[in-house]
């Protein structure tokens, strides 16, 4: 569906193949690459999957045409281990 109210247009079912958080899922339209963009996040995580979608005019349906998995959190744990390992930050002890 698109839309709210009166101005809503269904454009039918598709399938969103990885993850879903139906609190967390947010949709938009890229109008540069013509594309429906749906994202839904991990509870309690920065884990993003994201499914991009394009109208078929001929079949009349959106079809997934990429996705991708982001984990945001888990990019800056990787950056704060490499910090750590070239010494420009350092690990603190016993602090709350």
């Amino acid at each position: 569906m698109i839309g709210y109210g009166k101005d809503t247009l269904y454009l039918g079912l598709t399938s969103f193949d990885m993850f879903m958080n139906p609190v967390k899922t947010f949709s938009r339209f890229d109008e540069e690459e013509d594309l429906v963009v749906v994202a839904s996040t991990y509870p309690f995580s920065m884990v993003t999957n994201t499914v991009f979608y394009k109208w078929n005019p001929e079949t009349l349906i959106l079809a997934a045409v990429d996705s991708t998995y982001e984990d945001s959190s888990g990019d800056q744990l990787l950056l704060v281990d490499s910090l750590l390992e070239t010494g420009e930050i350092k690990l603190k002890r016993n602090c709350i």
